[in-house]
């Protein structure tokens, strides 16, 4: 899920424009943007920093406001990428959010990144005082767990190819910036494959551009002869 911020501004701004995406899923009083103002912080990341680290408790829910981050998790001593998002997107370690269990999963930047972070007591207590916070984050999660399902039946169910356009097509502005490793890690594939599938979709793609500028020629032709 994507809603981007304007990268122009101070922190306050980016404050505010995070506090008009909340809003644009359930109208919230003046009483609840102060408090969001207050509570909310921004951080900046430089390049392989941790969000989240596997085994150590997450007790922040962020919004990647320009960055990429990745989610890995290890298992049977082998790494695994669970995730990989772009700008525009919430973030968090659903099995250690709030605090009360370790995370399965540790998140980093593989570039330098700005978030803004809300702590998991912040939640409790907009809970409690701000009814409409629940709506929106009903909303937030409901499309996180929609996309994450999304993710996962693709990995575990499509093809080689498939996987590589489910990327493309979810992240394409972005696809160059992701490091070649985890962009094969995250779709479980050998490097090797992803290779040959990224030449296979450009040739296609040429002979898709030369079909359509024949096409072009043709009519064009057509026109002169009429």
């Amino acid at each position: 899920m994507r809603k981007k911020l304007s990268k122009n501004g101070n922190a306050s701004n980016l404050k505010d424009q995070l506090i008009d995406i909340f809003s644009s899923y359930h109208p919230i009083s003046e009483e609840l943007k102060n408090q969001l103002t207050i509570r909310l912080k921004i951080e900046q990341l430089q390049k392989g920093h941790c969000l989240a680290t596997q085994g150590e408790y997450c007790v922040h829910f962020y919004y990647l406001a320009e960055g990429i981050l990745t989610s890995t998790t290890n298992r049977n001593d082998k790494q695994l990428t669970t995730f990989i998002v772009a700008d525009g997107s919430f973030v968090t370690s659903i099995s250690g959010m709030y605090g009360q269990r370790p995370s399965d999963e540790s998140i980093f930047a593989i570039e330098d990144t700005l978030v803004i972070a809300l702590h998991a007591q912040d939640f409790h207590y907009f809970y409690q005082h701000h009814p409409e916070m629940n709506a929106i984050m009903r909303c937030i999660m409901e499309r996180c767990f929609q996309e994450a399902h999304e993710r996962s039946k693709m990995i575990r169910l499509g093809t080689a190819k498939e996987k590589y356009l489910y990327l493309l097509e979810h992240i394409p502005q972005h696809i160059n910036r992701i490091p070649f490793p985890y962009q094969a890690n995250y779709l479980g594939i050998r490097e090797e494959t992803l290779k040959r599938i990224q030449k296979e979709i450009h040739i296609e793609n040429d002979e898709k551009q030369t079909t359509t500028l024949f096409k072009r020629i043709e009519h064009h032709l057509s026109l002169i002869h009429i």
